[in-house]
């Protein structure tokens, strides 16, 4: 049986950056009103080309359709079993 373990923390990451993209950095969070994280996750993620993770309401919605899937295909196969 697979365990997933959804609260286990990001690994951490620490980096030394210039005084300038720091001052930048930080204008940027007070601009915007995100933390100085949220801005460097989403700078490595276009920069890495990597997508965000879907959000919880988007994978509620994916597994929803998903067992949608499920339950008419075990149905089909119920009234092809008892044909």
């Amino acid at each position: 049986m697979m365990k997933f373990d959804h609260m286990a923390p990001n690994p951490l990451l620490s980096a030394r950056i210039p005084p300038d993209l720091n001052e930048r950095l930080e204008v940027r969070s007070r601009e915007t009103g995100k933390d100085k994280t949220q801005l460097v996750i989403e700078a490595l993620r276009a920069y890495l080309n990597a997508p965000a993770e879907p959000s919880t309401e988007e994978k509620l919605a994916q597994l929803e359709e998903r067992l949608a899937m499920l339950e008419a295909t075990v149905a089909q196969l119920v009234q092809q079993r008892e044909a």
